[in-house]
């Protein structure tokens, strides 16, 4: 973190069970994503099993928010790309 804690330029995409992005250590960080666990493929890409969130927030947690966790990336936005169903299995 005295190099850098990222930009906000900077999107990256978490391929998972999808991120919540009403997460308090996630607001404003979550970007529009895809749901290719769903049939048909939706945008909706809401964390149904936590792991993604999980995932997205040790990427881009807020910082100095005394709540969770601070990421690795304070800046860097998260493209959630839910590719897990709520089981973390995937059927295709």
């Amino acid at each position: 973190w005295d190099t850098t804690t990222g930009s906000a330029s900077v999107i990256v995409a978490v391929i998972d069970t999808g991120v919540q992005s009403a997460h308090p250590d996630l607001s404003g960080k979550v970007v529009a994503g895809y749901n290719y666990a769903a049939e048909p493929d939706t945008t909706n890409a809401a964390d149904d099993n936590g792991h993604g969130t999980f995932v997205a927030g040790i990427i881009g947690a807020n910082s100095n928010n005394s709540a969770g966790m601070a990421g690795v990336c304070w800046l860097c936005k998260i493209m959630p790309v839910k590719v897990l169903d709520s089981t973390g299995s995937a059927s295709r």
